[in-house]
């Protein structure tokens, strides 16, 4: 099941698309707000670069890398991403967990047309769960490998 294979801090606001299994779990999805609507304001904290036609979202000079994303309509908060919590290497790294952001978030402007509203889709890469049990993590749905 695709929602397997999801944080539990997203699983409310996550609809799975699609569900690809092998050596590499990819599950796609994308972020609609607990009121229905899809359209986000969005933040992050990292280095922003563009390559081949896609935005790529890197550490910045601290290590700190954060998304996070405000409904258009209703306004509700969504972390969707801080490298401090999420993800198989703050898991196994064994450092603090920490919500607090240390840098400055910057705006996501769409450089076409100017935009704040952002339809937000997600593709999680995982190990299987079995290869976490394996590896003494029980908390496979936070470690996935990329996003």
């Amino acid at each position: 099941m695709a929602n397997d294979y999801i944080p539990f801090h997203l699983v409310d606001c996550y609809k799975p698309i699609s569900l690809k299994e092998g050596h590499i779990v990819v599950s796609a999805g994308q972020i609609i707000c607990t009121c229905g609507y899809d359209g986000f304001m969005l933040t992050y904290s990292g280095d922003l670069n563009n390559r081949f036609g896609h935005c790529c979202l890197q550490p910045n000079s601290r290590g700190d890398l954060f998304i996070d994303i405000q409904c258009k309509k209703c306004g509700k908060f969504i972390n969707l991403f801080n490298n401090h919590r999420d993800g198989y290497d703050s898991l196994v790294s064994g450092a603090a967990v920490s919500d607090s952001i240390s840098s400055e978030m910057e705006q996501l402007i769409c450089t076409k047309c100017g935009d704040n509203a952002n339809l937000v889709k997600i593709k999680y890469e995982h190990l299987r769960k079995t290869e976490y049990n394996d590896d003494g993590i029980p908390d496979y749905r936070n470690a996935f490998q990329w996003i």
